[in-house]
């Protein structure tokens, strides 16, 4: 009678840790979490060879995030007056944006509130510059910022 018992509680356990599994009992990273981390690239320039762009994004509790972007001119005038630009402010997550309907895109914000940029998430981790109406630029520099590891 016992081992009755005992056999009907354990199934009753393993039915209930299956249901929980198959309802998503794991949770999925937060888009805060999935793009923290840090970037680099070289962006192009109207004046000079390029811009050395270094990105750190930061997840703040899954529900904001923050980020640090120094950018340093190249090739242009001396290079100790040439100290990296450096631009704080928040990443805001955008969801089923512009004509292409991204399901997200990430805009970094700056300090006076103004939108400085927006990235898309590559599949490979990388992150490409969209223009301001979240399409992709026409370009034949490469505008995409390369996760670190």
């Amino acid at each position: 009678m016992l081992r009755k018992q005992l056999a009907g509680i354990t199934g009753a356990m393993g039915i209930a840790l299956l249901a929980g599994c198959a309802s998503g009992g794991l949770e999925e990273n937060s888009p805060y979490d999935q793009v923290q981390g840090n970037y680099a690239g070289v962006l192009p320039c109207a004046d000079c060879s390029g811009i050395d762009t270094r990105l750190m994004i930061e997840n703040q509790n899954d529900v904001s995030g923050t980020f640090t972007m120094k950018s340093k001119y190249l090739g242009k005038g001396d290079a100790k007056k040439n100290d990296p630009m450096v631009t704080e402010g928040q990443v805001m997550v955008m969801k089923d944006v512009g004509p292409n309907q991204y399901p997200i895109v990430y805009q970094l914000t700056g300090g006076d509130g103004t939108a400085v940029y927006n990235l898309l998430p590559l599949s490979n981790g990388n992150l490409q510059i969209l223009s301001r109406d979240y399409t992709k630029i026409p370009s034949n520099t490469d505008l995409t910022l390369k996760r670190l590891k």
